[in-house]
């Protein structure tokens, strides 16, 4: 048993089309011959290629016109402050963090951050609050600390206009490292892997836009029915934790920029 598509061309509508189709190759095909003909009958001459001469033979050295890189990192410190974010798609809590962060740039492409530091407040959800009164009550684990120490690497570096008025200069990073998570019940060590965003604000401010997974082991708790004992740990499990985050990041020292690097 197959599946098969096939093209109807009957009727006046199709054969028109392809109709056009085949005039426009005839078109395209035999009018740069006809113009060539044209110069050739009457004695004109074809213009010139001279202007297009230095077509891929200018150095980098004399164009000046497009900006290569508006933002050096290169031997630079960023300490990010006011780091905001949340922890996405959990359905019995919500939750808030809040951390900061420092790392240095060994040049536009790679860079380390030995510390990256962050606090999570979580609120419990009415939902998880109807099921606690019952016997089925959820397994509810609250990381409440995440510190990591990342390597970067920075590939991609562009800009964009916002309504041909305002250039904005952005690069797109990618992150892995190891990562301490500390929640109610215990502490362990995992990684973190993620990817992020920086808007060049001008030559020492960025706004940075990150996801971040942490990835750990966690202990398992078995919660009875409310009053009837205190939780017990049955083990292990495998979990991890997406972090979404909006940052305010400072580069110094400054630097002076030159077009022509």
């Amino acid at each position: 048993m197959g599946l098969s598509l096939k093209l109807h061309t009957s009727g006046f509508g199709p054969r028109l089309f392809f109709y056009f189709i085949f005039m426009a190759f005839v078109y395209v095909a035999f009018f740069p011959a006809k113009v060539l003909a044209q110069f050739e009958d009457g004695g004109e001459e074809l213009p010139s290629l001279d202007l297009f001469s230095d077509v891929g033979n200018v150095g980098d050295e004399e164009i000046i016109v497009i900006q290569k890189h508006f933002f050096n990192k290169d031997g630079r410190h960023e300490f990010t402050a006011g780091i905001l974010g949340g922890i996405p798609f959990d359905t019995f809590m919500v939750s808030l963090v809040g951390g900061a962060s420092y790392g240095y740039h060994f040049n536009r492409y790679f860079g380390i951050e030995p510390l990256h530091i962050l606090y999570a407040q979580h609120f419990e959800t009415n939902f998880s609050k109807g099921l606690r009164k019952t016997e089925n009550s959820p397994e509810i684990i609250r990381p409440t600390l995440f510190t990591s120490a990342t390597v970067s690497v920075s590939p991609l570096y562009g800009k964009v206009a916002y309504f041909q008025e305002h250039i904005y200069h952005y690069d797109v990073y990618g992150l892995i490292g190891p990562a301490f998570v500390m929640s109610e019940q215990s502490q362990t060590i995992g990684a973190v892997i993620g990817i992020g965003v920086r808007i060049f604000h001008n030559r020492w401010f960025t706004i940075k836009f990150e996801f971040r997974d942490y990835l750990y082991f966690e202990k398992r708790m078995d919660f009875p029915p409310t009053g009837s004992a205190p939780p017990t740990i049955a083990g292990k499990v495998f979990t991890n934790s997406f972090i979404l985050s909006l940052g305010w990041s400072l580069f110094f020292p400054k630097f002076q920029y030159n077009p022509l690097e």
